[in-house]
């Protein structure tokens, strides 16, 4: 079960749904988001950001955020199988 997600509003929803452990570990961004990132990475190699920064800045927030969740989501799983 993979879950995309097209961008911060709906991955912010998912995350407030409070979803089973297993739908957190399969939050994936959308090929349209992850184009996105894509495209804010290599203008970051390239050249760097300026009008994009906030952008980039809440990216790396959500990361961070999903990150979070899926720790604690596969601390939730892995307790309810010991």
């Amino acid at each position: 079960m993979q879950t995309s997600t097209l961008n911060i509003a709906d991955t912010l929803e998912l995350l407030a749904s409070l979803p089973l452990p297993e739908a957190i570990l399969a939050i994936r961004p959308s090929d349209v988001f992850q184009a996105r990132i894509d495209f804010l990475l290599d203008k970051n190699r390239e050249e760097g950001l300026t009008v994009e920064d906030a952008e980039w800045e809440q990216y790396m927030y959500l990361e961070h955020l999903v990150r979070m969740a899926k720790g604690k989501a596969l601390a939730q799983s892995k307790g309810k199988y010991l």
